[in-house]
């Protein structure tokens, strides 16, 4: 593997590792597909009932695509009715991957409430 898809990965792994601390969230998935010229990534983040606003809207979704040669991200941000909350096309960084973690931050901040 390349640094850059070590250092998406392990970023990841850090902050859904965070974010499992957190009350509103039931748990963390991820999957891999691993490829020669790519890589696939699809992580759901399924959020607990006791803190969700809209009953059917209990996932944040982020679908990823890293080209292994150039280092190009697709990727997109959806929760569970399909609503988009972030898509980008651009190279990857260090910088991307905390946008990425505040674009879920505020995403799970908007579905959920405490109660």
């Amino acid at each position: 593997m390349y640094s850059v898809e070590k250092e998406l990965i392990l970023k990841l792994i850090e902050f859904s590792d965070s974010l499992n601390q957190e009350d509103k969230i039931k748990f963390t998935d991820f999957s891999f597909k691993v490829y020669k010229n790519k890589i696939k990534l699809l992580a759901s983040i399924l959020l607990n009932d006791g803190f969700i606003i809209i009953d059917d809207n209990d996932e944040v979704v982020l679908d990823l695509e890293l080209d292994r040669v150039s280092s190009r991200v697709s990727l997109d941000v959806t929760d569970s009715l399909g609503k988009y909350y972030l898509e980008i096309n651009d190279n990857m960084s260090v910088d991307l991957i905390f946008k990425i973690n505040n674009i879920i931050l505020d995403v799970i901040k908007s579905m959920t409430e405490l109660k």
